[in-house]
């Protein structure tokens, strides 16, 4: 509930951050750099003389949007190849497996590196870099939870029926996949927005003058001896972010699995 609840924050705060901000997050004013938190600046100014609060306000925006996004590519992209290698087995399996293992081979993270490197620094380009890294998991996720589904009894009473593999697999075996595979993607949201912030850290995602998190922190290190808070309160937004993702994955993972509330965990 508590990650719900700062979930939901976060989201309300993308949604109204033209209300909630009290500046423009591009807006320059010289004569207000290195400000410290204040109530006129919340969360000081930066080199530029913009609010940092406005900016870490209307990054939550670019954060969430490409979270969601890389999820819901990669997530597609590994319940259609995984659910083709479980259900058909043999070779097909064997194939699509050894691809997805050349992959897997390579840390998410540096994976994404090279590929956003190759494609160009922006937003766009690390968003696909990250979804390119990202399906493998959920490949192998789905593989795993088909192969178990498809041995089932009610599989093959729906087979000796008549029912045709399109039929069985988006009507049986599918549907029974969606809890693992919701709880994966509401913990991986934390991870994609932290990768999404190291890659705008190296320069690689988001370009000035966007105001994204980790483009924030990157900038804000080379002043953070004298100016602390120009790289402290973008951190602790990716923080909060990532801990809320992390206690709603655990908290769906309590609800939907049967074997947890029967145990009364």
């Amino acid at each position: 509930m508590a990650g719900f609840l700062i979930f939901a924050g976060l989201v309300a705060v993308a949604l109204f951050a033209d209300f909630i901000a009290p500046y423009s997050p591009y807006a320059v004013d010289l004569s207000t750099k290195f400000l410290p938190p204040s109530v006129a600046h919340l969360f000081g100014t930066d080199e530029l003389g913009r609010d940092i609060f406005s900016r870490v306000v209307h990054g939550s925006r670019i954060s969430l949007v490409v979270g969601a996004v890389v999820v819901s590519i990669a997530s597609t992209i590994g319940v259609f190849v995984g659910g083709i290698a479980g259900f058909y087995g043999g070779k097909i399996d064997e194939l699509i497996m050894r691809v997805t293992d050349v992959f897997l081979a390579f840390p998410s993270i540096v994976l994404a590196l090279a590929v956003g490197s190759a494609l160009g620094a922006g937003i766009q380009n690390v968003t696909i870099a990250l979804a390119f890294s990202w399906w493998p998991w959920y490949a192998r996720l789905v593989r795993g939870q088909v192969l178990t589904i498809r041995e089932t009894q009610y599989v093959e009473a729906a087979a000796s029926i008549g029912g045709g593999n399109f039929h069985i697999i988006t009507k049986h075996v599918l549907p029974n996949c969606v809890a693992p595979i919701i709880v994966n993607a509401s913990m991986d949201l934390g991870y994609v927005i932290l990768a999404a912030a190291s890659l705008g850290f190296l320069g690689i995602g988001a370009q000035p003058p966007m105001p994204e998190w980790g483009l924030m922190i990157s900038i804000g290190r080379l002043y953070a001896i004298d100016y602390w808070w120009l790289a402290t309160f973008p951190g602790f937004a990716i923080m909060v972010s990532v801990l809320a993702f992390n206690l709603v994955g655990d908290g769906l993972r309590d609800v939907l699995d049967p074997r947890l509330r029967r145990f009364g965990r």
